[in-house]
């Protein structure tokens, strides 16, 4: 067996033009696939990352109360209860904070307005803010005083303001009245992508003086685990425990909260509903957006392997016609024709290793030049799409390995047939046709 491989990997170097031609076809299409792969991961960690920061956990519990059939507001009542009943629920729950949820009101300054939703938070316990924002001007702690609020940049510069200067805030009750509260800048944090964009945070008691919600409700608590990867597992098992305390709980849908809330409020009940969702429901079709471009990545390598596989095909169905008399004298020798088969596709899965490992080291390089380069991204429209102010790459190790194997294994498959008729050569036919 090893000689048989030693074989195939010297025939490789024996036909150096070949060879070359071959690897460098199937360099590219490893480079395309792992400078895609590397594109995604990056642009989920940058999903996950924003989301998480600003307006999800990995798992959540959201509510909707209902005074009456046609008004919901985004609250859970007595939300300590709530946060007891999870207690425990599982050992990934690395900790759990609350999160006011306003609406999506007009912010207006001296010079312009947006639309933007409103969220408050209790800054002794939001480690996410304190941990992930970087802060441009102004000082986070600020938002321990009622009345103040915190913007991102784009925000800033859309409204022409600094730190110090008052915005109004505008918010719908539940009985119908909008009111008007005047607010002070008291930090301008960096963009974090298009949410940051979407976003103004307030204190909580800012946001339920506005929204006159009741002390002790809140609308959310986000619940933060050690792996993002066992957040559908999780959210099985808050949902679980939060039956059994008695609480009402939707049923599982894959949309953010903010698209169920016109749903809630044509659904013909009262009192209190818990919804349960992860992080990759609250981001909806952004993380539709990740997944289109992993499946775009892998066709287009599909397509490309296709092409290169026709290519190899053709171009080792001449080399067996090439070498039929070396091939003849191996089988004259006592080399079977199972070991010939092996020959012919070793050669061709070692030439696609080697060429797929180059690939992915050339994609490398160049994922952490681009990523030391920090390209910076002006369009709202991208940074909302990529979740960042920059380009960024992301390689993963695992995903490299795939791409390796599966582009190794690609090409060993196209091998089968050029082998098979490799394989089928009589010896005495084979001295015949070298005479």
């Amino acid at each position: 067996m090893g000689r048989i491989l030693l074989i195939a990997f010297r025939n490789i170097f024996a036909h150096t033009r070949r060879s070359a031609i071959l690897g460098a076809a199937i360099a590219f299409v490893s480079f395309l696939l792992v400078s895609s792969f590397a594109a995604s991961s990056a642009l989920q960690d940058a999903m996950v990352d924003s989301a998480t920061t600003l307006a999800s956990g990995h798992v959540n519990v959201g509510g909707f109360y209902k005074a009456s059939i046609g008004v919901a507001q985004p609250q859970i009542v007595d939300y300590a209860a709530v946060e007891k009943a999870l207690q425990g629920v599982s050992p990934h729950v690395t900790h759990i904070q609350r999160r006011a949820r306003g609406k999506f009101d007009r912010i207006t300054s001296d010079k312009t307005s947006l639309m933007n939703a409103v969220a408050g938070i209790d800054f002794e316990t939001d480690r996410q803010l304190k941990e992930r924002l970087t802060v441009l001007d102004g000082d986070l702690g600020a938002l321990e005083r009622p009345g103040t609020a915190l913007i991102f940049k784009r925000q800033a510069d859309e409204l022409g303001v600094k730190v110090g200067d008052a915005i109004t805030i505008s918010g719908l009750t539940a009985r119908g009245v909008q009111n008007r509260m005047d607010v002070k800048v008291a930090a301008i944090a960096k963009d974090m992508g298009g949410l940051s964009q979407i976003m103004t945070f307030l204190p909580e008691k800012t946001v339920n003086e506005l929204y006159e919600f009741r002390e002790g409700n809140t609308g959310v608590l986000m619940i933060f685990l050690d792996d993002k990867a066992y957040a559908v597992e999780v959210a099985a098992l808050v949902r679980k425990a939060l039956k059994d305390a008695g609480y009402d709980v939707m049923e599982p849908e894959g949309r953010p909260f903010w698209q169920k809330y016109q749903t809630v409020e044509r659904e013909d009940w009262t009192g209190q509903k818990l919804d349960v969702s992860t992080w990759r429901d609250e981001m909806g079709d952004l993380a539709n957006t990740v997944d289109a471009l992993d499946a775009a990545s892998v066709v287009l390598t599909l397509i490309l392997l296709s092409i290169i596989a026709i290519g190899l095909w053709n171009t080792l169905m001449m080399a067996v016609r090439e070498r039929t008399p070396e091939i003849g004298a191996l089988r004259a020798i006592g080399m079977s024709r199972g070991k010939v088969r092996l020959m012919i596709v070793a050669e061709a899965g070692f030439l696609a290793l080697m060429a797929s490992a180059a690939g992915a080291l050339v994609a490398a390089i160049t994922v952490a030049i681009l990523n030391a380069v920090k390209i910076e991204v002006a369009d709202p429209i991208l940074q909302f799409i990529l979740m960042s102010d920059h380009l960024s790459f992301k390689i993963d190790p695992m995903r490299v390995l795939t791409a390796i194997v599966f582009i190794s294994g690609f090409a060993a498959l196209a091998a089968l047939w050029p082998a098979h008729r490799a394989a089928k050569i009589q010896p005495g036919a084979a001295m015949s046709h070298a005479g």
